[in-house]
This record gives C-alpha cells, structure tokens and sequence, in this order.
C-alpha cells in the first residue's frame, strides 16, 4: 500500500452516507426545535447530548490520529 492508492465509494456507499447525514441533520433541527418550545430541561438534554457526541467523536479522532 502506497500513499497514491485511494478508497473509492461506491454509489450505494455515497447514498447511504448521505441518507444518515440528513437523517443527523433532521434530527438536530427536531431537537433544537422542540427546545425552544419552551421546556428548558429539554434544552438542557439536547445541548447536552450534542456536547456529548462531539467530545466522543473528538476523542475517536484523536485516538486514530496517534494510533
């Protein structure tokens, strides 16, 4: 393996990334928009679970990059 081989996705693998991409999306708008209906622990949920995924994700990244 050398640094000119690249991953090629097929069209059924570039599909389904952007179908869960827009399914996390949705999902985010959802969450944000119930929050500022006015019930703050759901805010507080939702916040949370954001900050929760991004340090997760961050150390998943963190960790390929160094291993």
């Amino acid at each position: 393996m050398n640094l000119s081989d690249q991953f090629q996705f097929t069209a059924s693998q570039k599909r389904t990334t952007f179908m869960l991409m827009g399914v996390g999306v949705l999902t985010l708008l959802i969450g944000i928009i119930m929050a500022l209906s006015g019930n703050h622990t759901l805010q507080e949920k939702v916040w949370t679970g954001i900050l929760t995924n991004n340090m997760f994700f961050l150390g998943l990244s963190l960790a390929g990059l160094f291993f």
